[in-house]
């Protein structure tokens, strides 16, 4: 199974994101949650945000998982929708969380409650 995780901090600008450590974000996450692919964009609902995803999706298969850190869930499912229909990604392959309003430790705990969701999935036949 392979669990990629995408963050966004809103261009910086939105005060729900003034907590968290853009320096560190990352690297906080792949240590404490031992994923391989984590990245902090800084618009993934824009055209390189877009970009972006389309990236972390290029090897997708029926064993990967999105989670999406970032804003509202609602706006994260809307930008993400059209990429997932174009390569054939079912919507439960895709996890959108909040992070805003948090500091690195507590996006790191939103996170781990999304990758224990995912690894207690059984897989499809």
């Amino acid at each position: 199974m392979k669990i990629k995780i995408l963050m966004c901090n809103c261009r910086g600008l939105d005060a729900a994101f003034n907590r968290l450590d853009t320096r560190t974000l990352t690297s906080d996450v792949s240590e404490e949650l031992a994923i391989d692919y984590t990245i902090l964009h800084p618009e993934l609902c824009g055209d390189s945000g877009r970009a972006a995803f389309a990236e972390a999706l290029h090897d997708w298969d029926r064993d990967t998982y999105i989670i999406c850190g970032a804003c509202a869930p609602e706006i994260q499912l809307g930008f993400v929708t059209e990429l997932a229909r174009e390569r054939g990604i079912p919507y439960d392959h895709i996890v959108p969380v909040d992070i805003r309003s948090a500091d690195n430790e507590h996006i790191v705990n939103r996170l781990r409650q999304s990758v224990e969701a995912i690894i207690g999935i059984e897989p499809a036949p």
